[in-house]
């Protein structure tokens, strides 16, 4: 993480002006994440919550949390006279011990002195130093992006897609006797999400026997992003691996098969001016997507046509171009519109290749309707 991104979360803790509803729902959201099971929140709109503003387990015992997120610096004093008070809400609802959450920072024999108070109970201190590392943390920077709009840097998105592949092929691992429940899960988004993949109609896919579930949101969409969606999308594919989810290295043309360089229909960017090319696409649709979520159906579907030509233009692959540029239209169609663009989008071939060429001379129209077609 960098010194930069650390202050801001720091500060952004620090100057907590979302009330308390949304601190409590932050805490839980940390103790999902720091593993804890059966969390509870007690009023999670507000409201006398009989101290106890969390219930959940830790290590097969019940225990309490309670939150303290003022909006200002406050003396030790205060935190002390804060963590007494919902101390004495533990042994009343019967748990064995309290986990404390402050944005306040503390030193180590300030929160040695709140365990001291709580014996013989249990107690846990989550100051603010702990909870910026949680939401700094790969598997935190979504909450952190939720409850404090932090967004993630590229390094973090990258470091977040890893560990979410990770935990899935672990979880597979630990639980092969969930596995027809979560394969059942998994293939009813599979059909939503990535039906220009493969036959909706047809039996559905199996985790074991097709490839990888891409999950991604194209708000965030960058080039690292782009390389990931590409690995996922060529999972169990013949391509060599050295060429899934990296960047082409050498210049390619568009034309018919067997057609020389020189007679090429189009000539992408060269390879040490693709990054910047797709750079620049990126952020015009990072920018164009805050405008999109307002606007109506007709105007996304032009802003999903040229996404798609664009990159299809760019060529960033050695292969496996249309696959990543349909998956990345189906799923902004999903998150702007709450529509597929199906696979009938590229079933008649001369059509789509037709539209494709058109855009290729500055109209993008036939395109257009063929998504539009195509939404479901």
């Amino acid at each position: 993480m960098s010194p930069i991104n650390r202050m801001t979360t720091e500060m952004a803790l620090l100057n907590w002006r979302h009330g308390q509803p949304l601190a409590e729902r932050l805490a839980a959201q940390l103790l999902h994440l720091e593993g804890h099971s059966q969390i509870e929140p007690q009023h999670p709109l507000g409201g006398p919550d009989g101290k106890k503003d969390v219930l959940y387990s830790r290590e097969s015992e019940r225990w309490l949390a309670a939150v303290f997120f003022p909006t200002t610096l406050s003396l030790f004093g205060e935190v002390r006279a804060k963590f007494e008070d919902d101390l004495s809400g533990v042994a009343k609802n019967g748990c064995a011990g309290i986990g404390f959450f402050t944005n306040q920072h503390l030193t180590i024999s300030q929160r040695a002195e709140l365990i001291k108070l709580a014996s013989p109970l249990g107690a846990e201190v989550y100051e603010s130093e702990r909870i910026c590392r949680l939401l700094d943390s790969p598997r935190g920077c979504g909450i952190r992006l939720q409850y404090l709009e932090i967004a993630m840097t590229d390094e973090e998105q990258w470091a977040f897609w890893q560990v979410m592949n990770t935990d899935l092929a672990q979880q597979i691992a630990r639980s092969t006797s969930q596995l027809e429940r979560i394969e059942r899960k998994l293939d009813l988004v599979f059909r939503r999400t990535n039906n220009l993949l493969f036959d909706a109609t047809a039996e559905p896919p199996s985790m074991t026997r097709q490839q990888a579930v891409v999950f991604f949101a194209t708000s965030l969409l960058n080039t690292q992003l782009l390389c990931w969606i590409h690995r996922m999308a060529t999972d169990g594919s013949t391509m060599p691996e050295e060429a899934r989810g990296r960047l082409r290295t050498i210049d390619v043309w568009l034309s018919k098969v067997g057609s020389p360089y020189a007679s090429a229909n189009w000539h992408p960017p060269a390879p040490d001016s693709l990054e910047q090319a797709l750079d620049s696409l990126f952020q015009w649709w990072r920018n164009e997507y805050r405008a999109l979520i307002t606007k109506t159906r007709d105007e996304v579907v032009v802003a999903l046509a040229k996404l798609h030509h664009a990159v299809l233009l760019l060529h960033p692959f050695y292969d496996g171009n249309g696959r990543v540029a349909r998956l990345l239209i189906d799923q902004a169609a999903h998150e702007l519109i709450g529509s597929a663009v199906s696979k009938e989008l590229i079933t008649d071939r001369p059509s789509y290749y037709a539209a494709l060429a058109a855009g290729d001379n500055g109209d993008l129209k036939p395109l257009e309707r063929l998504i539009t077609a195509a939404l479901t």
